[in-house]
């Protein structure tokens, strides 16, 4: 998925869960946080949008994840964090499809008590952005339109061979 930046004061970068990277295990836990901040500069506290699927743990925490249909046992978990981000906000709910989301984007790793993951990334005030969609009935309706100019016309062409 491509990564696109806006320049323009007050829009929200694009941010991709292809952009979003994991962490080498050997690495200490401050080294992995400036790391990350390093390579995720650009978004690190600043206004971004991330499209994905949004899921409410069991201990409520929602989660921006970059899969459709995920297990409960696959929310949170270390081998997927990389690919979630955890969201404060009001408004959300829970969907099987994909929705665009909007807010602050902090690198923010968290480790528990026996020094696992369970944290990468979070965004804050986060809302679900909406965006116009063109219902399939329209598209068909125009392709009806189309077809139809393109039978008259050769109806047109045939009555004066």
């Amino acid at each position: 998925m491509a990564l696109t930046i806006s320049l323009w004061a007050g829009e929200a970068a694009s941010l991709s869960f292809t952009t979003l990277r994991g962490l080498d295990d050997k690495l200490e836990k401050e080294a992995a946080i400036q790391l990350l901040r390093r390579q995720l500069t650009l978004f690190h506290q600043h206004e971004v949008e991330v499209r994905g699927f949004l899921y409410q743990s069991a201990d409520q925490r929602w989660i921006l994840a970059s899969e459709p249909n995920l297990k409960v046992c696959c929310m949170g978990a270390p081998s997927k964090i990389s690919q979630q981000i955890f969201l404060s906000g009001k408004a959300l709910v829970p969907s099987n499809q994909a929705v665009t989301v909007r807010g602050l984007f902090q690198v923010d790793p968290l480790w528990g008590e026996q020094g696992i993951l369970q944290q990468l990334y979070r965004m804050e005030n986060t809302m679900v952005v909406s965006r116009t969609t063109w219902p399939l009935s329209s598209f068909a309706m125009a392709g009806a339109g189309i077809a139809s100019v393109i039978f008259l016309c050769i109806l047109r062409r045939m009555g004066k061979s």
